[in-house]
């Protein structure tokens, strides 16, 4: 795995979890409902991109055919996904802090990609046979995902009590 990628994400999607003596640790049985359009039933595994491209339309090219080499042995038994991170940096970052030196502020604004070098890297995506999954931090961002087809949509966990971000996200049905 390339070294600039932030991170490995599993999820299981299942119809039903079996587990031996269950009664012993659950006291009753547990079941997991597979609610996921997706006709496949390997687990899918989630490359996290985030914004590693460094804003650089080839170099996150690269990083997408560099993970489809290192996952090529694995599709068999695994689904893969590609997740970048989205932000309408007009209205994330205050208007008093843009252009400053602060950590986040800076490597959010240097990151930055046209539409079109989006469309690109989301091409490419599909095109190695990965799921396009994203993390909006805002309505616009939910509503970008909506409009490039995205298949997975994930909430980061700094925005589990922004509701109505949550509620943004329920409405697409990802």
């Amino acid at each position: 795995m390339p070294q600039s990628c932030s991170g490995w994400v599993i999820a299981r999607k299942v119809a039903h979890v079996s587990i031996p003596n269950h009664n012993k640790v659950f006291g009753e049985s547990m079941a997991i409902n597979n609610h996921s359009d997706s006709s496949s039933d390997k687990l899918l595994v989630v490359l996290e991109i985030a914004n590693n491209h460094m804003g650089d339309f080839k170099h996150g090219k690269k990083l997408i055919v560099a993970l489809s080499k290192a996952v090529k042995a694995h599709t068999d038994i695994f689904e893969f996904g590609v997740k970048f991170q989205f932000r309408e940096l007009d209205t994330f970052i205050h208007p008093d802090h843009r252009g400053s030196s602060l950590k986040y502020v800076k490597r959010f604004e240097e990151t930055v990609l046209s539409s079109e070098e989006w469309q690109g890297l989301f091409t490419v995506v599909k095109a190695e046979g990965f799921k396009l999954v994203a993390t909006p931090f805002d309505e616009t961002s939910v509503q970008k995902c909506a409009e490039n087809n995205v298949d997975v949509i994930k909430i980061a966990s700094c925005s589990l009590a922004d509701w109505p971000l949550i509620e943004c996200v329920a409405r697409t049905g990802k």
